[in-house]
C-alpha cells in the first residue's frame, strides 16, 4: 500500500439547491461563493443584534481585562472605543448596505446596453486539496 498523505475533507459537506444537468457528470448548483480581497461588513455576524452585540460585549470584556494582552495597548484602547451599545446593529447595517451596493454594481456591470446579462467567470483561488485538508 503507497501512503500519499491525503487527509480527506474536514468539513461536512453542503446542501446545494440543484438547478439542472447538462450531461452526466455536470450537475449545475446554486451555491454561494466567497470573493477574495473583499472585505465588507457581514449581514449575519452572531445573528440577530441583541445576540450579536451580546457576543462583542463579551470581546470588550476580554479587551479590558488583559485576556487579549498581546495586543497592544493602543489599539486595544481603539477597539474598546468602538465597541458602543449600537455596535451590532451598526455593523449589520453597514453589511446590509455593502450587499447592496455590490448587487447594484454586479447587476450594473452584467447588464449590456440591450438588456441581456452578460455571464460571470468563477476562478477559484489556491490549491482547493491545501484549503479542504486545513483545520477549520
Amino acid at each position: 500500500m503507497v501512503e500519499l498523505g491525503f487527509v480527506g475533507p474536514s468539513r461536512p459537506a453542503q446542501d446545494y439547491r440543484f438547478i439542472k444537468v447538462t450531461d452526466g457528470d455536470t450537475p449545475t448548483i446554486e451555491m454561494s461563493i466567497r470573493m477574495v480581497s473583499i472585505d465588507t461588513p457581514e449581514t449575519k455576524v452572531g445573528g440577530n443584534p441583541p445576540t450579536a452585540q451580546a457576543t462583542i460585549e463579551r470581546a470588550k470584556t476580554r479587551l479590558q481585562d488583559d485576556t487579549y494582552d498581546a495586543l497592544p495597548q493602543d489599539l486595544r484602547d481603539y477597539l474598546i472605543a468602538r465597541i458602543t451599545p449600537d455596535a451590532a446593529q451598526r455593523h449589520l447595517s453597514a453589511g446590509k448596505l455593502a450587499a447592496e451596493a455590490h448587487k447594484s454594481m454586479v447587476n450594473t456591470r452584467l447588464t449590456r446596453p440591450d438588456g441581456s446579462q452578460r455571464k460571470l467567470a468563477v476562478i477559484a483561488t489556491g490549491d482547493p486539496l491545501t484549503e479542504l485538508t486545513q483545520p477549520v
